[in-house]
């Protein structure tokens, strides 16, 4: 098979949070079709346990060990040499120099690149093709995040949005194609970057619809009679984080003065002190990381994804929509689905229209088994890993135009 040079920011095992289970998609896909050579960074001393699970998949594989708090610090010489702190973040001497040994030693021809900051680790191969998975766009998320924060922090996170976005329009215009998760951030960055609006493709997205599906029989996590409210993500992202205070401090009274039997769950590993806090509240729980979400998603009443801050696609409601689940979000991540609102989901912005929406939910029941159900016929109609990556695969090779 040809060879095929991967390089990932994050080991893509488990596929635990959004990137990895996009990033697992892949690495899975283009095993059966290439010889891979895999350049990725293991930025959680958990993940130790899964590089050989890796391993198997490759051909070669190099994993660079990163101490996230130390990264985070070292980061900071971003400030004195004028480069985006994302960047300096991922420094890795050895991988840079593994990556050029095995393009040259290997002939590599073909290379992808999911994450922008890996891109520095791209090996200088004349005549090859790469492509590079922007996931979303990760400039933006540090323009959105100046705007809620004070001085100084405002002043780091607007250089930030500056400087990745200028290294942003740098690899478009450097590398074969720029893909995105959904439409509506591949054609905001046509907008920022128009000399590169060509090179700019939306493939489409994937949900393991088998993994994700109702199971009969299957117990709940939750205690008899109660009205839970579900809300799942990686709690110390900071989007997440902000979602899960403003719901729990500022929604769930009102839910609760509607409807006092509502209880409002936070699961998803690492919460910060801040949230766990919440479980001070009344009718308010945080699990913590819990071996399997299904059950939680099966069962809930509501699924809730109150982003205020929102970039890429929101992987937590594909998965409540595929487990049949009524889903109420923000605009903002709604912006990113198929998704109709008032059919397949449900929009709100304010905390009364968002209290309004799950309280209503919570009354008719039936509603919102007929919305999960149709939820269901979205995802199985509109989210195919297969047609995403075969799409992606057409972008590696030549013989192929890509339709997306």
């Amino acid at each position: 098979m040809e060879p095929l040079l991967l390089l990932m920011h994050r080991i893509p095992f488990p596929p635990n949070k959004g990137d990895k289970i996009t990033n697992f998609e892949i690495l899975r896909y283009f095993a059966q079709r290439y010889e891979i050579y895999l350049g990725t960074f293991i930025d959680d001393p958990r993940d130790e346990a899964h590089v050989d699970t890796v391993r198997e998949f490759c051909r070669e594989a190099h994993f660079e060990r990163i101490d996230a708090r130390w990264a985070r610090l070292a980061s900071a010489r971003g400030l004195l040499n004028g480069s985006a702190l994302t960047l300096t973040f991922y420094s890795g001497r050895r991988l840079r120099r593994w990556s050029q040994r095995v393009a040259e030693r290997h002939s590599i021809r073909s290379i992808f690149v999911s994450s922008t900051a890996m891109y520095q680790f791209v090996p200088r191969v004349t005549g090859a093709v790469c492509v590079v998975h922007y996931h979303d766009l990760d400039s933006d998320k540090w323009r959105q995040y100046a705007s809620t924060k004070a001085w100084p922090l405002s002043a780091v996170y607007r250089r930030e949005w500056r400087t990745l976005l200028a290294y942003e329009r740098f690899i478009a215009r450097d590398s074969n194609a720029a893909l995105f998760v959904t439409p509506s951030e591949a054609d905001f960055f046509r907008t920022l970057a128009p000399e590169s609006a060509h090179k700019v493709h939306w493939p489409g997205h994937g949900l393991d619809h088998d993994y994700y599906r109702p199971a009969s029989g299957a117990p709940s996590p939750y205690p008899d009679g109660a009205s839970p409210i579900l809300f799942v993500g990686v709690m110390d992202y900071w989007p997440n984080e902000d979602a899960a205070i403003w719901y729990a401090r500022e929604i769930h009274p009102l839910v609760r003065a509607a409807n006092p039997n509502a209880s409002f769950y936070v699961v998803g590993m690492n919460p910060t002190r801040r949230v766990q806090e919440l479980a001070a509240l009344p009718g308010v729980f945080v699990t913590g990381q819990v071996p399997d979400v299904r059950p939680w998603f099966q069962h809930a009443a509501v699924v809730v994804a109150p982003l205020r801050i929102a970039r890429g696609i929101q992987n937590k409601a594909l998965q409540a929509m595929a487990m049949q689940r009524p889903v109420v979000m923000s605009r903002m991540s709604a912006a990113s689905l198929s998704a109709r609102a008032g059919e397949d989901i449900e929009v709100a912005d304010t905390a009364l229209e968002f209290a309004d929406e799950v309280a209503g939910l919570l009354r008719d029941r039936g509603r919102g088994d007929a919305m999960g159900e149709r939820a269901r016929a979205r995802i199985e109609r509109d989210y195919s890993w297969q047609r995403t990556m075969q799409r992606i695969d057409a972008l590696l090779t030549t013989k192929t135009k890509c339709t997306c």
